[in-house]
């Protein structure tokens, strides 16, 4: 996956009255609101289809999502049967919807350091034998953001 995802301006319904000569917003914009959430909401779907959304705590680092959650979770076994998720910012205001795959895995010791590290400064809590044992990660596809009412609407699209 290339670091820098590809960005084009995200077509929307003219009723929207979104701008149409308003600039794109550049990557690191979106990473920066993406690491600055406090929470976050993911949407997944169960084996009928129906989707279920759930707030969470997590920290974005390198193009990637990193949280966690017990596997008995309505949301943990519905990404057990389909890993497509979407994960968005709790700010309707300034939103940031990425669309992507979540993998549940153990992270190596430096990775792990480095997520507890962040989750640390962030929430006071995270250790690194716990995201040693198991960490869902959240790699995206494609993202949409924008600024108040759909000024610089922009689309990112990663490689898959």
């Amino acid at each position: 996956m290339s670091d820098e995802p590809t960005r084009t301006r995200l077509k929307l319904p003219t009723a929207y009255g979104a701008p149409l000569d308003s600039p794109l917003l550049d990557w690191s914009t979106v990473v920066e609101r993406l690491q600055k959430a406090e929470r976050y909401w993911l949407a997944t779907a169960d084996h009928h289809a129906a989707p279920i959304s759930r707030p969470l705590d997590g920290v974005w680092l390198d193009n990637a999502f990193y949280f966690g959650g017990d596997p008995a979770t309505r949301w943990r076994r519905n990404l057990a049967k389909n890993s497509r998720a979407c994960l968005s910012v709790d700010d309707t205001t300034n939103p940031v919807i990425v669309e992507g795959l979540v993998f549940i895995a153990p992270l190596d010791e430096e990775l792990a350091f480095t997520v507890a590290e962040v989750t640390q400064a962030k929430y006071g809590w995270g250790s690194v034998e716990q995201f040693k044992n198991e960490t869902c990660v959240f790699r995206p596809l494609r993202c949409i953001a924008w600024i108040g009412l759909f000024q610089n609407a922009t689309r990112f699209q990663f490689r898959d």
